[in-house]
């Protein structure tokens, strides 16, 4: 029983800290593409290029 309950707690660690790091991940693509947005939207880099990406 006090297994379950050790082995318990310790998924729910695992699965907790997994979410915050997938949020975290997701979160610096997010940034990622709304900076490379704002550069396409600015002319691309050394104005050649000009995308609309919705």
């Amino acid at each position: 029983m006090i297994v379950k309950i050790v082995l318990g707690e310790s998924l729910k660690s695992l699965i907790r800290e997994f979410k915050l790091s997938y949020r975290r991940i997701f979160r610096v693509i997010g940034e990622s593409l709304a900076e490379a947005r704002s550069v396409l939207r600015r002319g691309g880099p050394g104005g050649v290029l000009s995308l609309n990406l919705r």
